[in-house]
């Protein structure tokens, strides 16, 4: 079983981190101020809610959400059945917002290239494994639902 490359939630505040850092090196601006926190804190407070409801299938399932760890369940139900990955769409809205009410660029670019981290590193490889697990549950599934919105 391929593990993932690194744990989701490292991934996304490592992105927030060094978009930060690059912002206090290279200041890039993103919107004026109460634009800003209006956009971003919904996007943050959207961010929230759709990982909340998420997390809340999972543990209604009693399966895990770790990465690179067998799901005792496959959970295709709720906030799942419109997107495979709401965790991680909702981490990538928080994130987001995080860069718009802190109105830094920076960290919008270095999301990006997290996502692709992510997308690579951590989601093929659920997939993968997914499918090993449930087999044509999961196929049938993947086939329903799309992977982020």
């Amino acid at each position: 079983m391929e593990r993932a490359v690194a744990p989701p939630p490292i991934i996304f505040a490592s992105a927030v981190a060094l978009g930060v850092v690059l912002g206090r090196l290279w200041p890039m601006s993103a919107l004026p101020g109460w634009l800003g926190w209006s956009v971003g804190g919904l996007a943050a407070a959207l961010g929230v809610a759709i990982s909340a409801a998420a997390a809340s299938r999972f543990l209604a399932a009693g399966t895990t959400f770790e990465p690179g760890h067998p799901a005792s369940a496959l959970v295709t139900t709720g906030i799942f059945g419109r997107t495979r990955n709401p965790l991680y769409c909702g981490m990538t809205l928080i994130c987001a917002g995080v860069a718009l009410m802190s109105g830094d660029l920076w960290i919008l670019a270095v999301l990006a290239g997290a996502l692709t981290l992510l997308h690579h590193g951590v989601v093929l490889r659920e997939e993968a494994m997914l499918t090993r697990q449930f087999g044509d549950e999961y196929l049938r599934y993947k086939a329903q639902v799309r992977r982020w919105v």
